[in-house]
């Protein structure tokens, strides 16, 4: 069981690394109709999911880590994810999806830039009221 949180992150970055790069050295036909079917990032997901269920790591020891990294997280693996999209097609999907498309986009940019932004703004506030009490 991991207790560390550093051991916890290094974990999932190996792993997330790991499964981002199997559909690059497994070139099969069934590799790439499976992972045409199921891309890397959901793999991701369900294996996170997975080795949470099966307790391989403590919950309350890896708390703080997980509560420092799940946003920012989040936020910039869906801003990626929308990278990848084919504008073409999109564009076929007609003005009210183009419409939906695009406010979604946006909205998850500025909260991951406004997340950011408000994440160091109370860090730095944190750190001048500790300067002040301590001067």
């Amino acid at each position: 069981m991991i207790h560390d949180g550093f051991i916890y992150l290094a974990t999932l970055m190996l792993l997330a690394a790991i499964l981002v790069n199997l559909p690059v050295y497994l070139r099969g036909k069934g590799a790439q109709t499976f992972f045409k079917f199921a891309p890397p990032i959901v793999l991701i997901y369900l294996g996170m999911m997975l080795l949470c269920t099966m307790k391989v790591w403590d919950l309350q020891d890896t708390s703080a880590i997980y509560v420092s990294i799940k946003n920012p997280l989040l936020y910039a693996m869906l801003f990626l994810m929308l990278l990848r999209c084919d504008l073409k097609k999109i564009i076929k999907l007609g003005p009210k999806m183009l419409i939906g498309f695009f406010s979604a986009s946006i909205s998850i940019g500025v909260g991951f830039v406004e997340f950011s932004i408000n994440y160091w703004v109370r860090k730095a506030g944190k750190h001048l009221q500790h300067c002040a009490e301590a001067g």
